[in-house]
């Protein structure tokens, strides 16, 4: 049978947060829960590793994309905030690869695509083909987007001592 499911990036991170519960070093004590959480965060990845989208099916044959537009959501705020903690992994774990995708994707790409040039702030909201999302609120900029892209930005330049991270 080809069973799928849509998984969610929101509660993947959420059950992150409560397994490290805002302390890394919680990280080495639950390495296997930490594995598995990053794989799943790994399945959001789409369109060969150039976004990460909020939600996805899981298939046997790994994961794809969901049709319309629950499946073109971005979650900017969110993708941020697993950037830094990916960093925190890939210091924890010695995964390199990891790092490099934490600051690529997570970070730069999605800061990028996230800011507001005309008013500044993060978008809440974005569709990744860049209609208009069908939240309501999708163009509002709350606060702790912006703190999160923030922390994951100079997070990123101390991983990498790429001035690009400090210049955003």
């Amino acid at each position: 049978s080809n069973m799928s499911t849509l998984t969610d990036l929101g509660h993947v991170f959420r059950m992150l947060l409560a397994v490290c519960e805002h302390n890394p070093t919680k990280l080495r004590q639950h390495k296997e829960d930490f594995n598995f959480l990053v794989k799943r965060i790994l399945q959001h990845v789409q369109r060969d590793g150039s976004v990460v989208l909020e939600v996805v099916q899981l298939g046997s044959n790994g994961s794809s994309e969901v049709q319309g537009a629950k499946g073109r959501l971005v979650n900017p705020g969110t993708v941020l905030e697993i950037g830094w903690m990916l960093l925190k992994f890939s210091q924890i774990t010695h995964k390199k690869e990891l790092r490099k995708q934490a600051m690529s994707l997570f970070v730069e790409n999605t800061f990028n695509s996230a800011w507001d040039p005309g008013y500044g702030g993060v978008f809440r909201y974005l569709d990744v083909d860049g209609l208009s999302p069908t939240e309501l609120t999708w163009n509002m900029k709350l606060w702790w987007p912006v703190a999160e892209a923030m922390i994951s930005l100079i997070m990123s330049y101390k991983h990498s001592g790429n001035r690009v991270f400090l210049n955003q």
